[in-house]
């Protein structure tokens, strides 16, 4: 997961931010670890509330 959202230009700061936030989803799951599998068509999302 941490290679697509870098990919995207997202910053690793603000990776690591949302990680600890917990506000990163897969498919609608929450993320469990920053090098957990995410193979396209994963689909990831910052939900912030």
């Amino acid at each position: 997961m941490n290679d697509r959202l870098r990919a995207a230009g997202i910053s690793q700061t603000s990776i690591d931010a949302h990680f600890a936030d917990g506000v990163l989803r897969v498919d609608g799951d929450p993320a469990t670890a920053l090098d957990q599998p995410a193979p396209k068509p994963a689909r990831i999302v910052i939900h912030e509330a």
